[in-house]
């Protein structure tokens, strides 16, 4: 993209405005330009995504007969794991396909046992849902000298993975920790002492939460604490050891967490610790709990809600181009910012669309 000559371009490819030192951002000089940047930064990250902005393709074969996919969800506990893999599962069956689901068990056995298991079924595509991919490699190696075709949906794939003929969604999450950084930095008035954390089992967190930090140290004044947190921790003792952090720095203000699943403990923890309305909450994904909970929670304040559905049609649509002859295509699965003000975007009941109809664009595609 072009631009004028002291001028930035943020992660979504919009050009943003001046420049900005980190004197001007934290309010050594400049400091109304600053806020208006940021202002207009989290405007835009909270504003609907468009048809431009998702790269819908325009052109592809049909759908591709007789075709069985495996459906590989991380861990069927954890529901954003499990809502990319229904997903996967929706988009074969809009395309004709039978499918099948092995649970990974949120562990890299589980998920090494699961492509096994998948790979003695014969199919023509196995779909990873949120796994990342190095964790398998040798797996994911028997299943290419099987002639499976193998994509993957956001599971923190590089560039030319091996064993992975297609990833799809993995831009997400740099877009997600950095919004959620720089919402964090505005509401916050730039100034913050921030807890946040990653999942070691899980790259795509540390990406996030890395994204996060950044934007933290580029737009506020801000205090950062970071921990691990493993999934054995979720929904049994990350609420209690929250609690403790917050007691032992009264300071907290705001708390970023990269999937909602630990949000929602980190909410609980501080009410149980008589912080409500004290310290806030932000965390990623766009989960049905977390969705409903922000329109009225004072704790809860923000998610950065993904397509997963977006991610994963597509992630189908490129197996099918890839069984036809074809080379797999390239998308901008959707990402928005929801919070109390604009929460009335996504009906109750429903995860974050994206702002486009992908589902019947594909199937149009596929003529269906």
């Amino acid at each position: 993209m072009a631009r004028e000559e002291g001028m930035t371009v943020g992660l979504r490819g919009k050009v943003l405005g001046p420049i900005l030192s980190i004197g001007m951002v934290l309010g050594l000089g400049g400091g109304a330009l600053a806020d208006a940047q940021l202002d207009d930064m989290v405007k835009q990250a909270m504003a609907p995504r468009t048809a431009e902005e998702s790269q819908l393709p325009t052109t592809g074969p049909a759908a591709q007969p007789g075709k069985k996919l495996v459906s590989i969800v991380c861990a069927s506990a954890i529901e954003g794991c499990r809502a990319i893999s229904e997903a996967q599962v929706e988009a074969a069956k809009a395309l004709g396909w039978t499918t099948q689901v092995i649970d990974g068990r949120g562990s890299v056995k589980g998920w090494d046992d699961a492509i096994q298991s998948a790979i003695q079924t014969k199919p023509d595509v196995i779909a990873l849902a949120a796994i990342l991919p190095s964790a398998v490699a040798s797996s994911l190696a028997d299943a290419k000298a099987a002639g499976i075709t193998v994509v993957c949906t956001q599971c923190g794939a590089n560039p030319d993975e091996p064993g992975i003929d297609a990833a799809d969604g993995d831009e997400v999450n740099g877009i997600i920790g950095d919004d959620l950084g720089k919402y964090i930095a505005q509401k916050a008035g730039g100034k913050a002492s921030v807890l946040m954390w990653y999942y070691p089992e899980f790259g795509i967190s540390k990406l996030r939460h890395d994204a996060a930090k950044e934007a933290l140290a580029k737009y506020c004044d801000c205090k950062v604490q970071s921990i691990e947190v493993k999934i054995s921790e979720w929904n049994t003792s990350l609420p209690e050891r929250v609690n403790a952090l917050l007691l032992q720095n009264p300071d907290i203000s705001w708390i970023y967490s990269p999937a909602d699943e630990t949000a929602i403990d980190a909410a609980n923890a501080i009410k149980a610790g008589g912080r409500s309305g004290q310290v806030h909450v932000a965390g990623g994904n766009g989960n049905l709990q977390a969705l409903d909970a922000i329109k009225t929670d004072p704790d809860y304040v923000a998610t950065a809600a993904v397509s997963y559905a977006f991610s994963a049609w597509s992630s189908i649509d490129n197996a099918n181009r890839i069984l036809a002859g074809e080379k797999p295509v390239k998308t901008r699965t959707a990402v928005r910012v929801i919070d109390a003000s604009n929460s009335s975007a996504v009906p109750a009941g429903q995860y974050y669309g994206g702002d486009v109809d992908f589902r019947e664009h594909y199937k149009k595609l596929w003529g269906k």
